[in-house]
């Protein structure tokens, strides 16, 4: 099982929310109080499904709980909280995976210090966007956010941030603007996890999610 010390590396600052310790899903997932990295480590024919959180999954008891998808040894993820054996899991791949994996399958991955410019360029997590620049003649660097919410038809919620920070100095940084919209993010490797308090857009809409570097064309 996972060396939780090892792994509680990233700490979530005080607009983090306390779940229920069964519940593993994509849109409460940066609201967790520590995030940190793990590998897949079983044999090059293994594989480590994801199980869901229903009922009383998850458990390798029930086969209801075991989902279809899968990671392969190596496989980078993202882990939060630990459950009777299992660790909660976000995989961003093509596409974003997130649910319970068995513990035992996992290795710790370090997460080293950012340097300045790990922090800049162009984030991305589905629809929402986050870019971090650099100001001419100036230290400081410029953040730029963009949050989509679409529902039904032309039902479409934004969120947008513009503020002037400080360059991060370590791991975290958080900023509150004007309108009470306040924001947070922490840089793991590749990752950037993006946590706000529901504030910063209409409603439904939220900066919150696991971003990675736009692909450069």
């Amino acid at each position: 099982m996972i060396n939780r010390i090892l792994l509680a590396i990233v700490l979530i600052g005080s607009i983090a929310i306390a779940q229920d310790d069964k519940t593993c899903r994509e849109g409460l997932y940066t609201r967790e109080e520590a995030l940190s990295l793990a590998k897949i480590s079983i044999p090059s024919d293994a594989r480590a499904y994801f199980y869901n959180d229903f009922d009383d999954c998850p458990s390798l008891d029930n086969e209801a709980c075991k989902e279809d998808s899968y990671l392969i040894n190596g496989d980078e993820i993202i882990v939060s909280k630990e459950y009777e054996g299992f660790s909660c899991a976000w995989y961003a791949g093509a596409s974003n995976t997130v649910g319970w994996i068995e513990s035992d399958r996992l290795e710790p991955v370090q997460i080293k210090p950012p340097e300045r410019d790990d922090w800049l360029g162009h984030w991305q997590y589905n629809d929402n966007e986050i870019y971090l620049s650099e100001l001419k003649f100036s230290d400081d660097f410029l953040l730029e956010g963009l949050a989509i919410w679409q529902g039904d038809g032309t039902n479409i919620h934004i969120a947008e941030i513009f503020e002037r920070i400080y360059a991060p100095q370590y791991y975290s940084f958080q900023i509150t603007n004007e309108d009470l919209c306040v924001l947070q993010l922490s840089i793991m490797n590749e990752y950037l996890a993006a946590m706000d308090n529901l504030k910063c857009g209409g409603a439904n809409v939220s900066f919150n999610g696991i971003y990675k570097k736009a692909v450069k064309e």
